[in-house]
């Protein structure tokens, strides 16, 4: 038999079944039973959300080191911040260049030492954090501050002096000692005009430079040029000097000079290069050479003033260095109109050189009381003064001081050059204390083609115009040797011989069989 009953509830029961027979009940023994509750579903517990990445911060931007670099200024910086341990990190500038990539360590601290390169000034830039290939954060801010490097000292080659001297197998045996001023630190390296190098120096600490070196070569003008590097760097090159060498008059030595002269038997030079001169005669140039102080202002007139000073080494010049109808106009400025004008002139066009006429001139030339230096605007008006011109021009700009009319004579020089006229533009530049202003006048003559000549007082004023306007010679001996060289208006000593005077015009002229005897003066004049 089975039995199905009600369901019964959790815990211990008791079955007893009896057996009916009529009236008569038979009973089992007692059957225990024990329910157990069924086991509580356990609800799962809930999945933890990801542990949220550790946030990227930027808390350092320093300056290891730095210094000029071609784009401004190379650094080295040290940045660094916190991120998530074993994250990327890498920083960016302003532009999006990647300035390198560093990782987050088991301490949440990350440091990266990178290298930029680029301007100076204030260097924005951001950092991102990477996890597994994600971004977490990104252009988290920092910035740094990066100063502009100073300037390289303009080079300057103030002085080359004779020690001492002898005859020579070349010409001329000799001691040279140079000397200028520059960067401190900087190397200044010394050559002759064919580029052989004279030696090296270091400029001081104090800024100058000095140089003892050994010269052996022909005698008369040397033309020597200086060059300063800084780190491997050339900042400043070709800046140049002179100095003159005259072989020791011995027995078996005469004297030859090449004068200009007005003679029958003077030698016709070849074609001369159309010369226009800019006379500064600003208000500045009656002060003396070595001042600038209002106190020690002098009259116009006075020939110790810069104009009188200049008109004395132009005078000596066109007496001396310049034939008689080389064609020659004069420009000035300062000279008519005062009180902070900014006038130019053009005083003399273009005319075949008439000295009387031209000196007189120059002589006449006189700064008025407070005019301005108006170098752009007359420089503007020379391709009006050269128009008709043909062949090489030569524009003289003998100046004191810096342009004061608001005028651009890079520009001004740029726009000359540009209009396809064979010119080019030394600069002489007297009693300038200015370094800065030096390089700037150095930077102009590069524009034009020219040469800037440093001179601080009368003597090498007229070295500077004499190597801007003086003809160029040279003496040959019967092997083909150059045996002297030197400027119209200078003489050389030279063993006695004959030889050939090669004047440097364009086409050259040359003076065939020349006698030279012991102990004599001989002249070769040129017209």
């Amino acid at each position: 038999w089975t039995y199905t009953g009600a369901a019964l509830a959790p815990g211990t029961h008791v079955a007893i079944v009896r057996l009916m027979d009529g009236d008569v009940a038979i009973a089992s023994d007692s059957y225990v039973m024990t329910i157990e509750a069924p086991a509580e579903a356990v609800a799962p517990e809930p999945e933890s959300e990801p542990a949220e990445t550790t946030a990227l911060t930027f808390d350092a931007a320093d300056v290891d080191s730095q210094e000029a670099g071609d784009d401004g200024v190379n650094a080295v910086l040290m940045l660094s911040g916190m991120g998530e341990p074993g994250a990327t990190v890498e920083v960016f500038t302003a532009d999006g260049t990647s300035l390198g990539t560093t990782t987050v360590g088991d301490d949440g601290a990350w440091t990266l030492e990178a290298d930029y390169s680029g301007a100076a000034g204030t260097v924005d830039l951001t950092a991102t954090q990477t996890v597994d290939d994600a971004v977490t954060h990104e252009d988290v801010p920092n910035m740094v501050e990066l100063e502009a490097a100073a300037e390289a000292v303009i080079l300057t080659f103030d002085a080359a002096d004779v020690d001492s001297q002898e005859a020579g197998d070349n010409g001329v045996n000799a001691v040279l000692m140079l000397s200028g001023t520059g960067e401190p630190g900087a190397t200044v390296e010394v050559f002759t005009a064919d580029g052989t190098s004279l030696g090296t120096t270091t400029v001081g600490d104090d800024g100058a430079w000095t140089l003892e070196a050994d010269y052996s070569g022909a005698a008369g003008t040397v033309d020597l040029t200086a060059t300063q590097t800084i780190d491997g760097a050339v900042t400043h090159e070709d800046v140049p000097n002179m100095v003159e060498l005259e072989a020791a008059a011995e027995a078996g030595n005469g004297t030859v000079s090449v004068a200009i002269g007005t003679s029958d038997d003077a030698v016709a030079l070849g074609a001369l290069p159309t010369i226009e001169l800019i006379l500064d005669a600003s208000w500045s140039m009656t002060f003396p050479s070595d001042s600038d102080q209002e106190i020690d202002r002098l009259t116009a007139d006075n020939p110790d003033s810069r104009i009188g000073i200049a008109r004395a080494a132009l005078l000596e010049i066109i007496d001396s260095s310049l034939p008689e109808g080389a064609p020659v106009a004069v420009r000035a400025f300062g000279n008519i109109e005062g009180n902070l004008a900014c006038r130019t002139d053009l005083m003399q066009p273009i005319t075949p050189l008439d000295k009387e006429a031209t000196s007189s001139l120059i002589a006449s030339i006189a700064p008025q009381f407070n005019a301005n230096t108006a170098i752009a605007a007359a420089l503007q008006g020379v391709p009006a003064d050269l128009a008709g011109v043909e062949g090489p021009v030569s524009v003289v700009l003998l100046t004191d001081g810096q342009e004061t009319c608001g005028g651009d004579p890079a520009a001004a020089i740029q726009a000359l050059r540009d209009q396809g006229i064979d010119v080019k533009v030394d600069i002489v530049g007297f009693a300038i204390a200015d370094d800065a202003l030096k390089a700037e006048f150095e930077s102009w003559a590069e524009i034009g083609g020219g040469a800037y000549y440093d001179a601080a007082d009368s003597d090498s004023l007229v070295d500077a115009l004499r190597s801007v306007f003086g003809i160029g010679y040279e003496v040959v001996d019967a092997d083909g040797e150059v045996v002297a060289t030197g400027r119209v208006g200078l003489s050389r000593v030279v063993p006695a011989g004959t030889y050939t005077i090669n004047i440097l015009t364009d086409p050259a002229v040359s003076i065939e069989g020349v006698v030279i005897e012991t102990d004599a003066d001989v002249t070769v004049e040129v017209k």
